[in-house]
């Protein structure tokens, strides 16, 4: 397991969807607003995390790893906030400018507590253009770099469509490069023949239009017929405090959590499948790469504010079981 997190640093990944900002405004609560029975917010600060697709990237960045980040941003402060970061991190992103505005979440926040969560946003309905023009971009990426692996990660703000999926599905299986996948329910079915595709417990039910059962034997039939329409090689499952479910071939896995202190689960699931596709990528087996992309998530879960998992940290986990 160790020698497989040492080839981290040569592994390339290439990450396509819904690019976001994460903006944190802090402050001090002392008294309620005459005007409502609201709290009155005192500014202290804020500050900027990557977001959605943006924070695997990052993820991918800090795992050691080279990311290469596509997606759509608008032509405002806030791209250009995106942009910088990225470019701090060491991502290599390439963007194509829309008429909506960058995707923003606000969080304010006092005493370490979400007070409330504004999101500016507009989804992208007609791609027109700048969809040819990624996929002439994300074509030529693919046959002229080494590409470990790709990762598409589907927030429904429409740069992942129909068209798109599609068409780097059939590009990645032509060229071998396998492909991880974190889908919303508009084009769930549109994954067909992807390495691994990672819902959560409320997308897998909601694909299927049932009622959500959080228990094993439900779940491991959901899974399985997830698994046949979808035709990939792997169905990933995360399933909140009861861990995550990972079905290969007639083997199931039930990772179970540890017992944590819980400060924050925003970006957990960009931690999952970012961890996942770069074990897997690298060549460590089902089992072993969800257990520590499970613990990689229960890490970064015990720190405030949307947090990417560090190489050290998960290399420590690793050792910890040798």
């Amino acid at each position: 397991m160790l020698d497989i997190i040492k080839k981290f640093p040569n592994t390339t990944m290439m990450v396509v969807g819904d690019i976001m900002l994460d903006k944190y405004v802090y402050g001090k609560v002392t008294r309620i607003s005459p005007e409502a029975p609201i709290p009155i917010l005192e500014y202290e600060k804020q500050s900027y995390n990557l977001g959605g697709a943006a924070n695997v990237a990052m993820n991918i960045s800090t795992l050691g790893g080279k990311a290469l980040l596509f997606g759509i941003i608008g032509d405002d402060t806030e791209g250009k906030i995106v942009e910088n970061l990225c470019t701090s991190a060491g991502i290599e992103i390439t963007t194509f400018t829309s008429s909506n505005p960058t995707i923003v979440k606000t969080r304010f926040v006092s005493h370490g507590q979400q007070l409330l969560r504004m999101d500016h946003e507009a989804q992208i309905v007609d791609q027109g253009s700048s969809l040819q023009a990624l996929i002439s971009l994300l074509k030529n990426t693919l046959t002229s770099r080494k590409i470990d692996g790709i990762i598409l990660q589907d927030y429904n703000k429409g740069v992942l469509g129909p068209e798109l999926i599609s068409w780097l599905l059939e590009e990645a299986n032509k060229l071998n490069i396998p492909t991880y996948i974190d889908p919303k329910k508009d084009n769930f079915f549109s994954y067909k023949n992807a390495t691994l595709v990672k819902p959560n417990l409320k997308e897998s039910f909601e694909a299927l239009s049932i009622p959500i059962v959080n228990d094993d034997k439900t779940l491991t039939e959901i899974a399985e017929v997830l698994k046949s329409k979808l035709n990939a090689d792997y169905i990933v499952i995360t399933r909140s405090e009861k861990g995550i479910l990972a079905l290969e071939n007639e083997r199931v896995h039930y990772i179970r959590n540890q017992p944590r202190s819980i400060a924050d689960v925003c970006g957990a699931g960009d931690t999952v499948i970012a961890t996942l596709s770069m074990c897997l990528s690298n060549g460590l087996d089902l089992k072993s790469s969800t257990f520590l992309a499970n613990e990689a998530a229960g890490a970064v879960c015990e720190e405030f504010g949307v947090q990417p998992i560090q190489f050290d940290k998960l290399f420590q986990i690793a050792n910890n079981l040798t």
